[in-house]
């Protein structure tokens, strides 16, 4: 995850993250991954688009798509903050992006 994305309302072509763990992708084999979209007050909100990991983590580590619904982003809900949910076969969680204070936002405009 890096640098905020910055789309207009009604956009619906697919958004790619990398996750990274010490600076590295993080393959996602085996592992579901979940989004967890929040607006700009906090609150976690549904959506209707897709979201998931790449099928090849071999080629493309840690590479996850969300392809927004027409309706999902909102320019009033902006800045959005993106976290995701990873949960591997033994039931642990964690959540990307990792460490204190660090936050990925996808802005939205008009």
């Amino acid at each position: 995850m890096g640098e905020p994305h910055k789309v207009r309302e009604g956009h619906t072509d697919e958004l790619e993250w990398v996750l990274s763990v010490d600076g590295g992708p993080f393959a996602l084999t085996g592992m579901t991954v979940e989004l967890i979209l929040r607006d700009n007050e906090g609150d976690d909100l549904a959506y209707a688009g897709t979201f998931e990991k790449d099928a090849d983590q071999v080629t493309n580590p840690g590479l996850v798509r969300y392809a927004p619904h027409e309706d999902d982003l909102i320019s009033d809900q902006s800045p959005y903050e993106v976290v995701v949910r990873v949960t591997d076969t033994d039931g642990r969680v964690a959540f990307f992006p990792e460490g204190s204070g660090i936050t990925e936002l996808l802005l939205v405009t008009r």
